[in-house]
């Protein structure tokens, strides 16, 4: 009974096991269990297959309970907190086992299929959290996003308001200079459009960070990663009329690093930290008076995958170091320019393939990032 073609098949399923559930064998128990991944996933199923979900959440048998908690991973949002509390608390260890890891795996793809971050399905992540580790717990977690969120608010409306202010006054000169016929137009204008491409950039970096979610991995070879991250780095700086060509660039990558990954967020972090080295060249060594950027990415005892972006740019001192660490989203160290997003993207990406991410940097010589991406994990 696994492969139920309609509503109604699963709903006279849920009837029989209310009715007298000990008449029907465990076994096929088991197999109704185990066949609902693929009516969970269907709209036309959903209803009726979580009805089922819930009368085996509690069977007598563990082998049935443990079936369900690996169904975890695509229950929808609104069931998904009651489930995973009650059946990572099960008495029987298979089980509780069963239901962590999908609760994982559900993380790692950010949750049953659809965009995960709005406000309802946030309030039931606090609730599962409150079911699992007690109130105080859940509220103390609840007032920490609220303050994180509104640094975040006030860094943007900060960051755009010193775009906005002055851009206004450019058009309102603008305007006054029209009707004079005379003025320095072009400049205004000039001054003008780079004010809005600098707001676009911010605006979908903070919006690229904000959809920086784990999504289902597959194996991908990091040579060809690098290769795309080049290639865009390299687009995006001859479009802000940068010539990477002055920059001495070597890439270094082991044709043989292959391993899963969420290819589109690899591809963003190592072009995040690209653009960062060759931004601090040009600030140390301007335009057309050459600077070098080093990238190395090589295998470690076959464990682990070391990429490593050396530049000899403008570096940073220690306090702008220890602010640039903090890595708050739109935070930024006054020597660097950017939005503030991309090293916070790199950590996110790394985080969630289980990695590690450092910075080191010396003011006027240089910075070092390395990431440490470990292949078990992966």
């Amino acid at each position: 009974m696994t492969g139920f073609l309609f509503p109604s098949a699963l709903d006279e399923a849920a009837d029989r096991l209310e009715a007298d559930r000990d008449a029907v064998p465990w076994s096929e128990r088991l197999s109704l269990a185990s066949g609902l991944r693929s009516a969970l996933s269907d709209t036309a199923h959903r209803d009726s297959a979580m009805r089922l979900v819930r009368i085996l959440a509690d069977d007598p048998k563990w082998e049935v309970r443990r079936e369900v908690a690996l169904l975890l991973s695509v229950v929808p949002d609104d069931a998904f907190a009651g489930l995973a509390a009650k059946l990572t608390d099960d008495t029987n260890g298979w089980v509780q086992r069963a239901a962590q890891q999908s609760v994982q795996r559900r993380s790692r793809s950010g949750g049953s299929g659809r965009r995960r971050g709005t406000i309802p399905e946030i309030a039931a992540d606090i609730d599962a959290l409150e079911m699992r580790y007690g109130k105080a717990v859940a509220a103390n977690i609840g007032q920490l996003a609220m303050k994180l969120y509104d640094a975040m608010a006030g860094r943007a409306a900060h960051e755009m308001l010193n775009i906005l202010t002055p851009l206004q006054a450019d058009v309102r000169r603008l305007r006054s200079e029209t009707r004079q016929g005379a003025g320095e137009g072009e400049e205004v204008i000039n001054g003008m459009i780079d004010r809005l491409d600098y707001l676009e950039h911010y605006v979908k970096d903070m919006r690229e960070y904000s959809q920086m979610l784990a999504t289902e991995r597959s194996p991908a070879r990091l040579e060809e990663v690098v290769d795309e991250a080049c290639r865009l780095v390299t687009e995006n700086l001859r479009s802000a009329g940068h010539d990477p060509e002055q920059v001495e660039f070597a890439s270094t990558v082991d044709p043989t690093i292959v391993f899963p990954m969420v290819r589109h967020q690899m591809v963003s972090a190592v072009r995040n930290v690209l653009m960062n080295a060759y931004q601090a060249v040009f600030v140390r060594h301007g335009r057309g008076d050459g600077g070098r950027v080093d990238l190395n990415a090589s295998l470690v005892r076959d464990t682990e995958v070391l990429i490593v972006v050396e530049d000899d740019g403008i570096g940073l001192s220690p306090e702008d170091l220890e602010v640039l660490r903090a890595l708050v989203p739109g935070g930024r160290s006054r020597k660097r320019t950017g939005t503030g997003f991309g090293l916070p993207v790199v950590q996110r990406c790394v985080q969630l393939h289980g990695g590690e991410f450092t910075i080191d940097s010396v003011e006027q010589n240089g910075t070092t990032v390395t990431i440490s991406l470990p292949l078990e994990e992966s």
